[in-house]
């Protein structure tokens, strides 16, 4: 006879995706190790969690997690309407996606670092096209300007450098422009009559 329980967890095997249950409510009873609804998701309680328990049968054994429950010790991050938030970690915070509805915005967020592994990406903002393609060359289409800002040095590093457009600016209030050894501000002529001239100014 099916029979749906509430309890506590008292236990985990983390690697199997299991855990114990404990009943306070019948005679502190425990269950054997029963599994999570996963869905091939990973993701395991705290012991003394609440959950939600499914006995399809009278075997102890007989009984799988349907879920953990909001309850006093655990509640929403974040409780209003309009907002979907998924916890990628047992303590609120340190690592959630969140859509706001109401804003029409998602919000990924980790304290610390955040890797995507992909043989390849394309992100497309607007018009706008950044594509990172299997071999690892990058790709930047905008219909609009693009404008890089670094407070600090900016380098530039590859095997051929080409700059094309309509108008090019360059302002320095130094340095220099070397090409096959030729220095822009340094470099000097032969005149017509064998001398060297002066440096541009």
């Amino acid at each position: 006879m099916s029979e749906f329980r509430i309890g506590y967890v008292s236990s985990i095997d983390y690697e199997n995706g299991l855990c114990e249950v404990h009943y306070p409510d019948r005679d502190d009873t425990v269950t054997e190790k029963v599994p999570f609804i996963s869905n091939r998701e990973y993701r395991m309680p705290e012991v003394e969690d609440l959950v939600a328990v499914l006995h399809p049968g009278d075997s102890p054994e007989d009984a799988v997690v349907l879920g953990t429950i909001w309850n006093v010790k655990i509640k929403p991050a974040e409780g209003k309407k309009g907002i979907y938030r998924k916890e990628y970690s047992n303590k609120n915070g340190e690592a959630y996606r969140k859509f706001d509805a109401d804003a029409k915005e998602l919000t990924d967020k980790v304290k610390g670092k955040k890797i995507l592994e992909a043989e390849s990406l394309e992100i497309k903002v607007g018009g706008a096209t950044v594509t990172v393609g299997k071999s690892g060359a990058v790709t930047i289409n905008s219909p609009a300007g693009i404008t890089i800002k670094a407070a600090g040095t900016m380098e530039l590093s590859a095997s051929t450098i080409t700059a094309s457009a309509g108008t090019v600016n360059i302002t320095g209030g130094g340095g220099d422009v070397v090409v096959s050894g030729k220095s822009l501000v340094n470099h000097t002529h032969k005149d017509s009559l064998s001398g060297d001239t002066t440096p541009p100014v």
